[in-house]
This record gives C-alpha cells, structure tokens and sequence, in this order.
C-alpha cells in the first residue's frame, strides 16, 4: 500500500488525516478496517479516517475480507513531524523513559486525550520523590527551543495534588534546582499550568539528565495526570507587543 503524503507528514491542529490508496487496493471487499500503531504495538483511536498526534512513527494497518470471504491485510509506514513546540513526547510507554515504576504509569488515553502520565500517590511519603523522564522523548536538540520561556503542562487531577519540578541533586551554589510548586484541583476538566521555562532552559543538562517531580504529602489516592509537556513564547518573546490596560 502506499500513502499520498511524501516525507515526513505535518500534524493539523494535533491531528492527522489519513490519505492513501486503500479505496483503491480493497475496492470490492467487505468489511474493511484501518488501525494506526506505534512502535511498540499498542493502538491509537482512529475517527473517520483521522487520529490525534503531535508527531511520531506510525504503521497504518488495513484489513478486509475479498468476494470469496478471505481476510486480506496491508500496511505501511507513516512519520508524522513534532509539532515544534513540543518538548516531551508521550506517545507510548517507552516515552516515560526511566521511572519510578510503583507510581508512574503510562494510559494510552484518558478522558479524551492520547497518552497520559499518570503519578499516583499512597498518602505514605515513599511517593514523594518520583523519577521519571530520564532518556524520555525530546524529539528536537537544545537550540530548538531557545526563545521559548514558558513550559505548559496540560494537566487533571484527582483530589488536590501540589508537586514542583526539580533536578535530582542539582544545585547552584547551595540553591537547589527547581521550578515552583503548583497545586492541581479536581476541576473535572483538563487545564493548562505554566511554568518558567527560561528557568529551565538555563538549566538544560540538569532538567533533563535529573527530571523528578516531588509530590508534596498528597493524600491517599490522589492522583496528577499530565497529557503533553509543551513549550511557548510569551507575546513578548514572539515579537509581540505588551499594552497596558489604563484606568
């Protein structure tokens, strides 16, 4: 099978719509089905020829029965560009890299979104210092995100968890390296937190070979769910203007 796309495939508002010549290779077979795959096997929601993503590689699989009843199958390979903005892809499991496994896991979806961290806490402290992300997903090199200064996390929580973002025995001077703390509510919806990324950025080697998050004495069964990890540029940083609102 073949697709129309040539190279890598560029995501349209955090999606993709397939366009191949399946209608061609199946015409007159029944039944016909189409799953798109990751690396690792596990499947991701097709919709009407369409599938969420913010880049990866994909095998896009068809199945179908002929006039004589018997099962045919074709595939193909599909490469989808990272959005640029994307700092940690979280497309399957392998993507959490290496992480403290009796708290961190991996949903392929959750209440509407593809591939989810989720960090569970047991109300007993052993989960309050949670490595993870180490060898994760940066599909870009460093200088790709200089300029960015803002890092958003798309986020939903169960009960209230607060956590910050800190380099595992990284320190400046006497200072430990860290983001702020914030606090995620059950709000029932998923939202977007920010954080200092230029922080972040100055501190490249130490976020990324030391990424942990510390869980700050959250209860027994509360829980922080965490759907894409992205960078922007304020309106100042993009070359825009600030305006003041006057009295």
């Amino acid at each position: 099978m073949t697709n129309s796309y040539q190279g890598e495939v560029q995501s349209s508002d955090g999606s993709v719509t397939l366009d191949d010549d399946a209608e061609t290779v199946f015409a007159g077979c029944t039944d016909v089905q189409v799953s798109v795959r990751l690396a690792d096997g596990s499947s991701v929601s097709v919709t009407e020829g369409a599938f969420a993503t913010t880049g990866g590689e994909y095998t896009v699989v068809y199945t179908a029965l002929n006039a004589q009843g018997v099962a045919l199958r074709g595939s193909y390979a599909l490469s989808v560009a990272y959005t640029e903005n994307t700092l940690y892809a979280i497309d399957m499991a392998s993507d959490l890299g290496n992480h403290k496994q009796e708290y961190v896991s991996f949903l392929n979806e959750y209440e509407g979104e593809q591939g989810v961290i989720k960090i569970a806490s047991d109300g007993t402290g052993a989960d309050d210092w949670l490595w993870l992300l180490r060898g994760g997903n940066i599909p870009f090199e460093k200088e790709h995100y200089e300029g960015y200064d803002t890092l958003v996390l798309r986020v939903r929580a169960d009960g209230a968890f607060t956590f910050r973002i800190l380099a595992e025995n990284q320190k400046e001077g006497d200072v430990q390296i860290e983001l702020e703390p914030r606090t995620v509510t059950d709000t029932g919806e998923w939202q977007d937190i920010t954080l200092d990324f230029a922080y972040f950025y100055e501190h490249w080697d130490a976020f990324v070979g030391n990424f942990m998050i510390f869980s700050e004495n959250n209860a027994d069964g509360a829980a922080l769910y965490i759907a894409s990890i992205t960078v922007e540029k304020s309106t100042e940083n993009a070359g825009g203007e600030l305006f003041e609102e006057t009295p």
